[in-house]
């Protein structure tokens, strides 16, 4: 239910919140030295960080690259973080080794980038292509 509160809207009870479908984050890896693309999917949550991981890797990892030749390709075990917020995606480096682009531009680390359809984002070698999609209800 929404009401009109001094002008503005408000969400009651987050019921509309609770009705819609979560969002996943699809992430289309590209290989450098070609091949079909990967799909990896997680839930969006306000904060995923990226990297490869492994036994002395000092944080939990939401997106785990390792199964894409991340080692050889130049991911950190931390290398990024995309943030979720009032329905914009950005993306951080998280000071990674051979960095992060968007379109080629190397990004600088600490900073948020917001990423728009159609960007493709390199983490080393690695490249990603993002999307938002909404999990069908069943």
């Amino acid at each position: 239910m929404i009401s009109k509160t001094g002008g503005k809207k408000s969400v009651s009870d987050g019921a509309r919140r609770s009705s819609e479908p979560p969002l996943r984050l699809v992430l289309h890896v590209q290989h450098p030295e070609g091949g079909s693309p990967k799909i990896l999917a997680a839930h969006l949550k306000p904060r995923l960080i990226m990297g490869r991981s492994s036994a002395d890797t000092p944080v939990p990892i939401d997106i785990d690259l390792s199964p894409f030749d991340a080692m050889n390709t130049g991911v950190s075990r931390i290398h990024a973080a995309f943030h979720y917020f009032e329905g914009k995606l950005e993306i951080e480096d998280l000071e990674s080794t051979n960095g992060t682009r968007i379109n080629g531009f190397p990004l600088q680390p600490g900073k948020r980038y917001r990423l728009r359809v159609e960007d493709e984002l390199e983490c080393g070698r690695l490249q990603i292509n993002v999307k938002v999609v909404r999990t069908p209800q069943a």
